[in-house]
């Protein structure tokens, strides 16, 4: 029942008209009426007053799943009688805040179990995603290894030695992947009755490979792994007979990404981009500086272009000349690289709609595109 059905259903079954009512709550008839329609909700004064006069819980009369208490009693209190008119009786302040205060905490209740719900539902779906997404990676057991026995070493190798380089195909599933060639000599060494590997490790990702004992008891091996700024090389040897395993670190190797990344900064020395009522004008002496991050600069230009496009479309273009030698590109032999520029175009195109890019091509074949103000 509607909270409207249930006011008149008490009301009836008091005995009671609509005046009635509403005098003892000291209001009109048409607001009990539309209380009984549902047209309106009575306040809190007069929900409380209600459930007061007809004996029964103000929840009962506002929650829709609430059933009206049975009652056998004859008379609500202070029914009217014939012609005896009834005083409004009074609520102290404490009465009052006690009702409101219980009401309040029925509804917060319920809001709480609802968001509750909800959330449940929300990470019962995000779980059996998560689910889908580890059932779907491939086991790579052959391939993967983490040392999780073994106490790490740090100090007992006499000599190592860990290189790599870049190899770059833009038709393979990774297209930049790092060569990595390791060398180790344990200053320990039991060749008859020890297995060796070497385990590369970055973040969360592992890699193993076959470690050789050479001529001068050293250990060496090589492999490929995907691009990371950051990797730890270690050489694992396993006692055949106690099953024991020593986890000897080799190196550990940071900015690897950054040696491989070129950065760059501009200013025009003289002119600039500029627009007028001729069209956008791009004239000039462009000094470009181009870097790396990283200590040593391991990637150089091979080639670099000026282009001016208007959104894919290319209106115009020019080599930038680079102050290096053929040697120097080649050898890596400079911390920075110094381009230079003189653009003279001028196009009837808005500069908004207009970029300016410079174009370079590593020695490793990759396109790095970076825009000039």
């Amino acid at each position: 029942m509607t909270t409207g059905e249930k006011i008149a259903a008490l009301r009836r079954k008091a005995g009671m008209s609509q005046e009635a009512l509403a005098d003892q709550l000291g209001i009109s008839r048409q607001a009990v009426s539309k209380w009984e329609a549902d047209q309106a909700v009575p306040g809190m004064d007069n929900l409380v007053e209600l459930g007061r006069i007809f004996g029964v819980p103000v929840d009962a009369i506002l929650r829709p799943d609430s059933r009206l208490p049975e009652s056998e009693s004859a008379e609500p209190e202070n029914a009217a009688s014939p012609g005896v008119p009834l005083k409004r009786p009074v609520l102290t302040g404490k009465i009052r805040w006690f009702a409101i205060a219980a009401v309040l905490l029925a509804l917060a209740g319920a809001l709480c179990n609802l968001v509750s719900l909800i959330w449940i539902g929300r990470l019962q779906e995000r779980v059996e995603a998560l689910q889908a997404q580890v059932n779907a990676i491939p086991e790579r057991t052959d391939t993967v290894y983490i040392p999780q026995s073994g106490a790490q070493e740090e100090s007992a190798l006499a000599d190592f030695d860990v290189s790599y380089d870049l190899q770059y195909d833009p038709n393979a599933q990774t297209a930049e992947m790092l060569h990595v060639s390791i060398y180790a000599r344990p200053k320990e060494l039991h060749p008859e009755n020890e297995t060796a590997k070497f385990s590369i490790q970055s973040g969360s990702s592992s890699w193993t490979c076959s470690a050789l004992l050479g001529q001068d008891n050293a250990y060496s091996g090589d492999t490929e792994i995907p691009m990371r700024d950051a990797f730890s090389v270690y050489l694992v040897l396993t006692d055949e007979e106690s099953g024991m395993v020593r986890n000897i670190l080799v190196d550990h190797l940071t900015g690897v990404e950054d040696a491989y990344t070129l950065q760059f900064s501009s200013r025009w020395q003289t002119g600039g981009i500029a627009s007028d009522w001729g069209g956008t004008h791009v004239s000039g002496y462009l000094e470009i500086q181009v870097y790396s991050l990283a200590p040593s600069m391991r990637v150089a230009p091979q080639s670099a272009a000026l282009v001016l496009r208007k959104g894919d479309e290319e209106l115009e273009r020019m080599g930038v000349m680079v102050n290096a030698t053929e040697e120097e590109l080649a050898l890596h032999m400079l911390h920075e690289i110094y381009l230079y520029a003189k653009p003279d175009w001028t196009v009837r195109e808005p500069l908004e709609t207009l970029t300016v890019e410079l174009e370079i091509v590593d020695d490793y074949g990759r396109i790095t595109v970076w825009e000039i103000d």
